[in-house]
């Protein structure tokens, strides 16, 4: 009788090429070299196509995989195939409020029954989770973030609410919290908005000045100290900007997008043409007029969003104008070029689709 370590190499890979990566855990265990090969697989990026964007999105309190396919996408036919989004099973049991990413990680914040607040870190490729216990109890509106240091161990940023903004780092190496000796953090630190990139984290910050300016942070995991204010492209007068959202473009560079609330029909988009915790400059990716272009529902508010640098589009989710709870992704380029795909329906107002990561590349780190 013929066993699947009986099949060739090339074809075993054609068959994990076709798996999606969340359904990879019980196929991996089917035999060593299956294992074996989906290791190869996805870490050397073979399994999917540069054009191709997994992500992870939270709806109706769920985290979600979908998956773009962009390479259709300003040619004649226009083959564009609408993102494919599926539950996934390890957070069936548990309501999710918030989800950051870090190196394959994803940290997830739960709502419980009684209101309180826990913490889960989860492996998508390896399927494993670790609850994190807290040095005081976790608030709802604590901010997180993960990231690692310079000899790779992983750690948890945690701005404690309760106590003035405390900082607090958990080390996955030691499993224990301390508490970092550097003082309390503004009360306009915005740590819910803000993105891993190089094992570290940045946040948006304000200063008030002549009037408020809005500046870039960076929290050093390996220093474990927040960095200087770093610069934003633009500097828009008072009031405060109508949307201001930071992505991570590939684990490579940060981009930010902003629409402000007197022009709210110019949105902005720029990349990082350099960026450390010390040190920024950016480059303008995407400047669009979205009155100009046909189709976009009135009154477009941008709200999270990724960029594809090759094909000059930005993916940018929110709700849906005509149904407030439906998830819409818009695509748009430059140039004028719009698409809309419905995403999914949330149950309410508050809980439609934020997207949470792009390009996601599977990680082997242990929990």
């Amino acid at each position: 009788m013929a066993k699947f370590s009986d099949l060739s190499e090339d074809l075993v890979a054609k068959i994990l090429s076709r798996v999606p990566l969340t359904s990879l855990i019980p196929v991996r265990s089917t035999c060593k070299l299956w294992n074996a090969l989906s290791k190869k697989l996805i870490l050397g990026k073979r399994a999917e196509s540069k054009q191709q964007f997994l992500e992870f999105i939270k709806i109706n309190s769920r985290v979600c995989s979908i998956k773009f396919d962009l390479r259709g996408i300003r040619n004649e036919e226009d083959e564009f195939i609408d993102p494919s989004t599926k539950q996934v099973s390890i957070c069936d049991e548990i309501k999710v409020s918030r989800v950051f990413h870090c190196d394959g990680l994803l940290l997830c914040v739960t709502m419980e029954e009684d209101s309180s607040t826990r913490v889960m870190v989860w492996n998508p490729y390896l399927g494993q989770v670790r609850w994190i216990e807290p040095i005081t109890k976790f608030h709802k509106l604590d901010g997180f973030a993960l990231g690692f240091d310079n000899n790779g161990n992983h750690k948890i940023l945690r701005f404690d609410y309760e106590r003035g903004l405390r900082i607090d780092v958990y080390d996955f190496s030691s499993d224990s919290w301390r508490v970092l000796d550097i003082g309390p953090v503004s009360s306009e630190f915005r740590c819910r908005n803000g993105a891993s990139l190089k094992g570290n984290a940045y946040f948006f910050d304000q200063e008030v000045i002549d009037n408020i300016v809005d500046y870039l942070v960076c929290f050093d995991f390996t220093t474990e100290r927040l960095g200087p204010h770093l610069s934003l492209p633009f500097n828009p007068p008072y009031p405060s900007f109508q949307t201001l959202s930071l992505s991570s473009v590939r684990d490579e560079k940060l981009s930010v997008l902003y629409q402000h609330v007197s022009a709210i029909e110019i949105m902005e988009i720029w990349v990082t043409t350099e960026i450390e915790p010390n040190a920024v400059s950016w480059s303008k990716f995407l400047r669009v007029d979205m009155s100009l272009i046909f189709g976009l529902p009135d009154h477009f508010g941008a709200g999270s969003f990724f960029t594809d640098e090759e094909k000059k589009v930005a993916v940018v989710f929110n709700r849906s104008p005509d149904r407030l709870t439906n998830t819409i992704a818009c695509i748009i380029g430059e140039d004028g070029y719009f698409k809309s795909v419905n995403i999914g329906e949330a149950a309410s107002f508050s809980d439609y689709g934020l997207h949470v990561c792009s390009s996601y590349v599977p990680s082997l780190v242990q929990l």
